[in-house]
Parts: structure tokens; C-alpha cells; sequence
């Protein structure tokens, strides 16, 4: 009976469509705060207000000249960098001292932050708090999206006190941030990302370190397109904080249904109420979205199922019993007949849908893999011998997340020529692309920007609608 209703509930999770959530407000100086952070907000005494006036201050004095600031002359030879991805992504040189040699723009929206202000001689303590302060100022860093990636290339010996400075005027001006920090270890690997898809070599590192921690897991052009917040939360989820890179504060997930409700809706999936005391919530991407992973011990099975971080829908499902199950062997087809009544296919659209089965054994127990297409998503399901649930899950196979980058390019290229005033353009002639997967209003979108000729252009692409959006501007 218990098994029955387990059952009823999964047909019934992937029988919804995807609910509205509540649009993502972004935390914005001075005034602006998600619901999720209000209480938050409140308890630090407006610091955002305060933090921005001072950043405002701090950018016009490096404007004009800032002497007060402790600018001066100092030496030409770089003794170390010190790159700052958000996005952003901005690299600023060093010297023996600590000042500052050169600063530089790696993407566009590094160009927007460093505007006209000019840091050569000042101590990276001062660049590094106007920077940071221009961020949260034009909302690129948030109480939603609180990540920052520090990434130093210095000798060893040079390292720590460099990252304390860097670490300190971040945490002054933003206190919320949490910071994940890394060494440049100058790899072939990294450079190679690094030019292959026009990201720093710092979060080229970042990713690097991801794909060998969970090999065969992610493809590297999604990683690529995440930014900085949600490498963090994966980070989290992996478990890799203090082993190739260092982490300080917790990645917010206030852009995301946050974890109380993805647990409350993975218990509902199996008919739970009251949250098992060995619940646990981390957050992971797969198949091109964020989701919550839940796992715990109910009854005789346990659990991980698998939620979609932006809607609550109930994504994967999976469970082991905790002993032997026993019962009534069902055939291969009688597992294909369960799996099709699941996922509510009609009886009278069965007949013509194409169903893959295979049977398997393991340690000596029967078990039926089933998978099919239906209404626009692929379903996979795992029955054991006596044809309970083991695993399901229900996926769009457009999902955000598994188009190419080079299929996003063509994409881009396809609509942007589109518009008259562009028909000339060609993929071989664009430069400086950017491209990002972001989360808008429940929605996975594409943020990409790139330069022709003498334009910019900012684009948004919805890869399951297909709605493209995009505005273009003389590059100055």
C-alpha cells in the first residue's frame, strides 16, 4: 500500500506543469531587497546604503587623482595579479609592494566597472575596495548573488598576505560576500578553456577543478556558461571547500526557491510529512538546470530526489530499500505497462510511441530500465524485479543548458541578421564573446554579449521558446 501511494505521488509530479514562482528581485543599492533578505538587511543597519556612498566617493577620488588615497609612483615590474570574477571578470597587476601596476578589463562588463577610473600607483587594497564597491553599486554583486572568485598569480611565499589584503577590503565593502580563492597554477588546461571560450583564466581554473573533482559528470561549455554564484553552490554541493580551492561564507541561494521548500517538495513527492531528522539539501546542475538535491530515510526506503531549483518541479527520483524488498515478480512488459501509467501516457497513445526496455542484472536481482518520449520530454524509469519504483526522472530535451556554444553562436547570428542594419554580419568577424546562463522570472535564459565592427551588442536568448532579444550600441 505504502509502495502505491509512493507511485501515485511521482505520476502525479511529472504529470504537473511547471508552476509561476514569484519573480527574482534582485538586491540593488541602495534601496532594493528580495523578501528573502529583508530581515537580513535590517539587522545590518542599511550597510548597503553606506558601503555604495563611500564606493561613489572612493571612484571619483581615483578619477582625479585621489592623492589622499595614497596614490604614488611606483615600480613597472609586475610581482603579481590578482583577478576578480563576478561577472565582472578584471584582472589588476601588482608590483613587490603591493601597488598597483596596470588594471584590465577580460570581458565587457569588466570595461563598464573600470569606466574612466585610472589606479596605476594606488595600493590594491584601495582598487580592489572602489571595484568592488562599483559592483554592488551597479548590481552585479548581490545579496542573491553573493559569489566573488579571487584568483592570484603570485610565488607562494607572496600568496597568503596578498589574499588577506585582497580578502579584507571585499569583506569591508561587502560584508555578505563569500569569496572562493584559488592560486593560478599557470595549467595548459586552464589557458586552453581560457581562450577557447573568452573567460579568465581564473574561472577556467575553477572549472577545471569541478570537471576533475566528478569526472564525466558536466560538460565543460555548461560550466563555462554559469556564473560565478552558481559554480559556488556547486562547489557546496561537492564539497570542495578547503581542498583546491578555499571558500569564505555560503553562496546565497536567493535567486532559487531556496532549500526549505525544495525539501518540502521532495517530501510531497513521497507523501512525507514532517521532515525526517536525517534530511539532507544540497544544490547541483544537471541536464542544463539548478537543482536541489534531497535526500533522507523514510519508512523502509532511502531517498534522493531531485528538484528543479527555479520551479519546485519534482525533476528525478530515485531511492534503494534499506532491506531485501520482496513480492511478486512482474515481467518486462508488465514494468513497461507501470512506467507508461506514471507518467500518464493515454492508453490510446500507446500503441504508437516507441519504448526502449532492457532487462539487467544485478547481484543476482532482476532489474528493468525503461525510457520514451512524450509530450516533449524524455522519461526514464528504473523498476526493480517486482516492480517498484527505484529511480524516474523527467526531462525536456531542450533544455536550457544543452544547446551548444557553438550552437549558440549560430543562433545569435542567425537572429541578430536578421535586423537590416546587420545582414552583413558574419560569425568569423565577431569578437570578445561573452556568453552566460542566467535566471530570469523562473526562467533560463542566455546573456551574451560581443563586438563587430564597431558595435556592441547585448543579446538574450530563451533556448526553450526561442524568443531572442538583443540591443546594439557604438562601442566607444
Amino acid at each position: 500500500m505504502k509502495n502505491k501511494k509512493i507511485e501515485n505521488k511521482v505520476a502525479q509530479s511529472f504529470s504537473d506543469a511547471k508552476p509561476d514562482v514569484y519573480d527574482a528581485v534582485s538586491a540593488q543599492c541602495p534601496t532594493r531587497a528580495s523578501a528573502s533578505t529583508a530581515a537580513k538587511r535590517s539587522s545590518v543597519g542599511g550597510w548597503r546604503i553606506a558601503t555604495c556612498a563611500l564606493a561613489a566617493i572612493l571612484v571619483v577620488a581615483i578619477v582625479f587623482g585621489g592623492v589622499a588615497l595614497g596614490l604614488r609612483g611606483g615600480s613597472t615590474a609586475v610581482a603579481a595579479t590578482v583577478t576578480l570574477d563576478v561577472n565582472p571578470s578584471i584582472s589588476v597587476s601588482v608590483d613587490k609592494n603591493n601597488y598597483v601596476v596596470g588594471v584590465e578589463a577580460l570581458n565587457m562588463d569588466g570595461e563598464k566597472i573600470i569606466g574612466d577610473m585610472d589606479f596605476k600607483g594606488s595600493h590594491i587594497g584601495v582598487a580592489v575596495y572602489a571595484l568592488i564597491g562599483k559592483m554592488v553599486v551597479n548590481g552585479k554583486l548581490s545579496l542573491d548573488a553573493n559569489s566573488i572568485l579571487v584568483s592570484i598569480e603570485a610565488a607562494q611565499s607572496d600568496y597568503d598576505a596578498l589574499l588577506d589584503i585582497v580578502s579584507n577590503e571585499i569583506e569591508y565593502m561587502f560584508g555578505d560576500a563569500s569569496i572562493v580563492s584559488q592560486r593560478l597554477d599557470d595549467t595548459a588546461r586552464a589557458r586552453e578553456l581560457s581562450e577557447k571560450y573568452g573567460i579568465s583564466v581564473g574561472k577556467a581554473q575553477l572549472i577545471v577543478k569541478i570537471l576533475d573533482k566528478v569526472p564525466g559528470k558536466y560538460a565543460e561549455e555548461q560550466l563555462v556558461s554559469l556564473k560565478i554564484n552558481e559554480l559556488n553552490l556547486i562547489l557546496d554541493g561537492l564539497g570542495m571547500a578547503g581542498e583546491e580551492v578555499a571558500q569564505t561564507g555560503s553562496a546565497n541561494d536567493g535567486k532559487y526557491i531556496g532549500r526549505e521548500a525544495a525539501i518540502a517538495a521532495a517530501l510531497a513527492t513521497v507523501s512525507v510529512g514532517q521532515p525526517p531528522a536525517n534530511v539532507r539539501c544540497k544544490m547541483d546542475f544537471e541536464d542544463g538546470a539548478m537543482i536541489y538535491e534531497v535526500e533522507f530515510v523514510h519508512g523502509d526506503w532511502e531517498y534522493e530526489i531531485g528538484i528543479d531549483a527555479l520551479t519546485g518541479e519534482t525533476l528525478s527520483y530515485e531511492r534503494e530499500p534499506l532491506t531485501k524488498v520482496q513480492g511478486t515478480p512482474v515481467s518486462q512488459e508488465e514494468a513497461k505497462a507501470k512506467a507508461l501509467e506514471l507518467a500518464q501516457v493515454p492508453q490510446e497513445d500507446r500503441a504508437n510511441l516507441t519504448v526502449h526496455a532492457q532487462t539487467k542484472t544485478d547481484d543476482g536481482e532482476t532489474e528493468y530500465e525503461i525510457n520514451f518520449v512524450y509530450n516533449g520530454y524524455a522519461y526514464e524509469f528504473e523498476l526493480d524485479g517486482f516492480g517498484n519504483v527505484r529511480a524516474a526522472s523527467k526531462r525536456q530535451p531542450s533544455a536550457t543548458g544543452t544547446l551548444g556554444y557553438d550552437d549558440v553562436k549560430q543562433r545569435v547570428v542567425e537572429e541578430v541578421t536578421k535586423n537590416s542594419r546587420f545582414t552583413s554580419l558574419k560569425l568569423s568577424e565577431i569578437r570578445d564573446w561573452e556568453i552566460e546562463l542566467d535566471y530570469e522570472r523562473g526562467n533560463k535564459v542566455y546573456d551574451i554579449e560581443f563586438k563587430w565592427n564597431n558595435y556592441e551588442f547585448d543579446c538574450k536568448l530563451d533556448p526553450n521558446t526561442g524568443a531572442f532579444t538583443f540591443e546594439a550600441e557604438i562601442d566607444d
